[in-house]
């Protein structure tokens, strides 16, 4: 069975993000993961810098490494100026930080899931 994790980027609990997000998983088993509760740090640009990134001490690889643990992935952001989220863009563009990174095998992990938004 597909594990389904819900990703809720507002900023404001219980507010239309929510709402909608939760009318669409009614009844279906998901994890929920609420950005604005988990400490993101923003992501530090050091793809070209020989040493490669700077371990930051924040809550993103251990979410990292639970989001990698589902199949199917749901993208709940309010739209502020035409985009998402701040704490949602924080999430994607940390990215990039674990894309390359061997240990990770992010890629590979990621490969074949399901995103929804």
């Amino acid at each position: 069975m597909n594990k389904i994790m819900v990703i809720y980027g507002s900023s404001r609990r219980n507010g239309n993000t929510d709402f909608l997000a939760d009318k669409m998983t009614e009844g279906i088993e998901v994890t929920k993961v609420y950005l604005q509760d988990l400490n993101i740090q923003p992501i530090a640009d050091q793809r070209h810098d020989p040493n490669g990134f700077d371990e930051v001490n924040d809550d993103y690889e251990s979410l990292l490494d639970q989001f990698l643990d589902h199949d199917i992935y749901i993208f709940a952001t309010p739209l502020y100026w035409f985009g998402m989220s701040a704490q949602m863009k924080a999430f994607f563009d940390r990215w990039s930080q674990y894309k390359d990174e061997k240990n990770w095998n992010f890629k590979e992990r990621i490969r074949g899931k399901k995103l929804i938004s």
